[in-house]
């Protein structure tokens, strides 16, 4: 399998590389090292690293999603509402900017269950964090998970509240209380990507579907890799049209 990707690929870079235009390939080229394969090495790591980890955290953020739509009536009306005036005639990607509503519950979503919701970094200096001294070559880790559901960044932050994205900070404190895709320089470089993914495929589903738990169970995270329904989150489906 691993030689397979690595052919497909390999394929994809030797036909884009130098080729005009901006795309992934010529994006990674002008930061790739050079010399000794380094930077077939680096384009090859780095393209799929941007291939395939948006699989299963965006997975997630619709599972998410559509578990909140169906705890919360209300905000899942409004999103059928807002779909079906959106795609009336449209296609979903057409209908991006018309679907405001859908995208603050994507992002409402992601500050309740962050789909990555440990994010480690190596210091490369001691340094000293509100008088905590944390030596060179030390793992620091930060928790979106911990830090959007802490009161001191957000207003009832256990509250399923898609309208406190009406404004571009979001109620919280600062920036940089919020952070899904983490933040710096290694700030995931497919955020906008995994939003406009996010933001589609919920409304290509609520246009068509309503999906409601099998289980009235509360559902129990399982803080992995990833952040996980515990046992997964049968629903089932019915048509809306």
């Amino acid at each position: 399998m691993s030689r397979r990707l690595d052919a497909a690929v390999g394929r994809v870079i030797e036909a884009r590389r130098g080729a005009p235009g901006e795309d992934l390939v010529a994006w990674l080229s002008a930061g790739a090292p050079e010399g000794d394969g380094a930077t077939d090495r680096y384009l090859r790591d780095h393209f799929v690293t941007f291939l395939l980890a948006g699989h299963e955290t965006t997975a997630l953020a619709l599972t998410w999603s559509l578990h909140l739509l169906a705890q919360h009536p209300e905000a899942e009306a409004t999103v059928e509402a807002e779909v079906d005036r959106a795609l009336a005639g449209s296609a979903a990607e057409d209908a991006l900017p018309r679907l405001d509503y859908t995208r603050r519950v994507v992002e409402e979503t992601l500050r309740l269950y962050p789909p990555l919701w440990m994010l480690g970094r190596r210091a490369l200096r001691d340094v000293e964090i509100a008088g905590y001294r944390v030596p060179v070559g030390s793992l620091v880790l930060a928790s979106p998970y911990i830090m959007h559901r802490d009161p001191r960044h957000f207003a009832e932050p256990l509250r399923f509240d898609p309208d406190r994205w009406d404004g571009l900070e979001g109620g919280r404190s600062s920036p940089l209380a919020y952070f899904p895709f983490g933040l710096g320089a290694r700030r995931c470089i497919g955020e906008q990507f995994a939003l406009t993914e996010a933001v589609i495929a919920l409304a290509t589903i609520t246009r068509r579907w309503r999906l409601r738990p099998l289980s009235r169970a509360p559902v129990k995270v399982e803080p992995l890799l990833t952040l996980r329904p515990r046992g997964g989150l049968p629903m089932q489906i019915t048509a809306r049209r």
